[in-house]
């Protein structure tokens, strides 16, 4: 899921600056830039399938996953010349998502009871809220590891801006634990949320620095290590405290 919204800020830059529109996303490639970006789009789609059968418990999801692995590395591989390092990355991110989920056996949970219309309409406002923060803190922390603005006309982006919407966006999801009203729930997939967005903003930055590396090897003061890194951490430590809580009731 955090792959395809992932594409969502991308999309937008590319609509938002005019040189953009005209960059290919794989070097080399002989594909038309909108052959690339629907190959793109395609591959978000197929992302989010993914995320939604797994959350949903399908017997088939792993197979669809397995599938979407395999296809991304052998597109990657055959459209674009990209050097070794930009294919580990890619491979990388590719494979441990994998690797997690085929050690975790799928079953299907049947609730112990059954939720009113309230408890329903207040649970989605709580995981909108959480999808929303979750989001935010994504946006604005690749904009702060890449030195870029969140959006096409402000200023890039500082440290005290990234750690002020870091906190309204902590706010926003314990807002939205509040309204959910299941505690345990709610704690449940706060923690998560975390933990995950923390890995896969790593995995993003690893990638990120391995693309700088063979492309752009005279500009390595792009990307912002040490600013990123210790929110990164932050927010993982917030999400294993979070999941601990609910593990000690």
């Amino acid at each position: 899921m955090f792959s395809a919204i992932s594409t969502l800020p991308a999309l937008y830059w590319i609509f938002a600056s005019e040189q953009g529109r005209a960059a290919g996303l794989f070097p080399g490639s002989t594909l038309s830039v909108s052959w690339q970006w629907a190959l793109v789009a395609l591959g978000a789609c197929w992302s989010a399938v993914c995320a939604i059968a797994l959350m949903q418990r399908y017997a088939w999801a792993k197979t669809l996953l397995i599938l979407q692995v395999i296809s991304s590395s052998a597109l990657t591989w055959f459209i674009g010349k990209s050097g070794p390092m930009t294919h580990l990355s890619t491979l990388l991110v590719a494979v441990l998502p994998l690797l997690i989920v085929l050690r975790v056996p799928i079953e299907r949970v049947r609730e112990w009871r059954s939720r009113t219309m309230t408890q329903q309409i207040r649970r989605i406002f709580g995981l909108c809220a959480y999808g929303f923060s979750i989001a935010l803190m994504f946006l604005i922390l690749m904009a702060l590891f890449s030195g870029t603005s969140a959006t096409a006309n402000t200023m890039a982006t500082t440290s005290t801006t990234a750690i002020s919407v870091v906190v309204v966006a902590l706010l926003i999801m314990l807002f939205g634990g509040v309204v959910w009203g299941d505690r345990s729930a709610a704690r449940r997939a706060a923690g998560l949320s975390l933990i995950a967005l923390a890995i896969f903003m790593v995995v993003q930055c690893v990638m990120a620095a391995a693309y700088v590396r063979e492309y752009a090897p005279q500009a390595p003061s792009l990307l912002h290590w040490s600013e990123t890194l210790p929110m990164l951490l932050f927010l993982a430590m917030t999400g294993f405290t979070v999941r601990r809580m609910v593990r000690e009731r």
